[in-house]
């Protein structure tokens, strides 16, 4: 009896490893849009606290009041121009995702091959197994009855 062998092992397996690029990807994207996210908060954080920091020193000078409104303007700037990268961010992890879907689906497709002929592989090797044993059992019986 032969060995198992699938002819597209080597296939399944690059679909394998592409299916894990692209879930690298898919998580490099994600670590984009968090990292988006972080630097959006972190810039509303420093903005507000530079603003209490200023009103709650009782010695604020008029010019400190005065830099202040520059630097809340590049900041929200800032924010804004960070904000509008979040929707392209957005969108790019639901292309990636739909990506790793369909290599997922292409490695699926494969492993039921794989077992749908590692079915028929067992059952042809029952089948052989079976015929194996009946010719054994056969050939003793025809040695028993000769004299």
């Amino acid at each position: 009896m032969k060995k198992f062998a699938f002819p597209l092992d080597r296939v399944l397996a690059w679909r394998r490893t592409q299916v894990r690029l692209e879930e690298a990807k898919l998580e490099q994207a994600h670590t984009q849009l968090r990292t988006l996210q972080q630097k959006i908060e972190n810039l509303a954080q420093e903005r507000d606290s530079a603003r209490l920091q200023l009103f709650s020193s009782h010695g604020a000078t008029g010019a400190e009041f005065q830099a202040l409104e520059p630097y809340r303007a590049a900041s929200e700037a800032e924010g804004a121009r960070l904000t509008n990268s979040l929707e392209p961010a957005r969108q790019a992890i639901t292309t990636q995702v739909q990506v790793v879907v369909e290599r997922r689906r292409d490695v699926k497709l494969l492993e039921r091959l794989r077992e749908k002929q590692v079915q028929v592989w067992t059952l042809a090797a029952a089948v052989e197994l079976e015929q194996l044993a009946e010719d054994s059992y056969r050939a003793r019986s025809a040695r028993s009855r000769e004299p």
